[in-house]
């Protein structure tokens, strides 16, 4: 069995926090109100711990956290991939 990507464990800990299931990969999660900037703290804690990566003050960019889609484009570009 694989691991699921990083996009499925986005959705998955968005979804069960939130309690707003079918997020769609594109869906603005702080501009539609499923996201304060209260929650913006756990959600990097989240991504620190879940994929190993730590985030610095510059990559608090509101962009890369606003859609499952910009958060696993982050998490890949602090990986290394192009």
């Amino acid at each position: 069995m694989t691991t699921p990507g990083p996009k499925s464990q986005i959705r998955d800990y968005l979804e069960r926090v939130t309690r707003h299931p079918d997020l769609r990969d594109d869906q603005d999660i702080f501009e539609s109100g499923i996201v304060n900037s209260i929650f913006a703290v756990e959600l990097v804690v989240f991504i620190e711990k879940q994929f190993g990566i730590t985030i610095e003050n510059e990559d608090l960019d509101l962009a890369n956290f606003a859609s499952i889609e910009a958060i696993a484009k982050f998490v890949a570009r602090k990986n290394g991939a192009p």
